[in-house]
Parts: C-alpha cells; sequence; structure tokens
C-alpha cells in the first residue's frame, strides 16, 4: 500500500478512535485499534 495512503487512513482511524472513546462505544475502539495495528504492520 502506498505510504501515502496509508498515512491517511491512519489519520481517519485516530480520528474514530477518539470518537469512539468519547462515546464509550468499546466494541468500535477494539475493532478501529485493531485496523490500526494491521495497517502498521503491513510496512
Amino acid at each position: 500500500m502506498d505510504e501515502a495512503l496509508r498515512n491517511h487512513r491512519g489519520e481517519e482511524l485516530y480520528r474514530e478512535i477518539d470518537r469512539a472513546l468519547a462515546s464509550g462505544d468499546e466494541a468500535a475502539f477494539l475493532n478501529l485499534t485493531d485496523e490500526l495495528k494491521l495497517l502498521y504492520r503491513m510496512n
């Protein structure tokens, strides 16, 4: 995956994680953090 696209998706994930934390949505938080881990493991 292109680094620019990966960075853009990473930024989106961080924003979504912040929203999940703010709303107390544990399931969304866990799913989003799993996706973030996978995204950056693919380097």
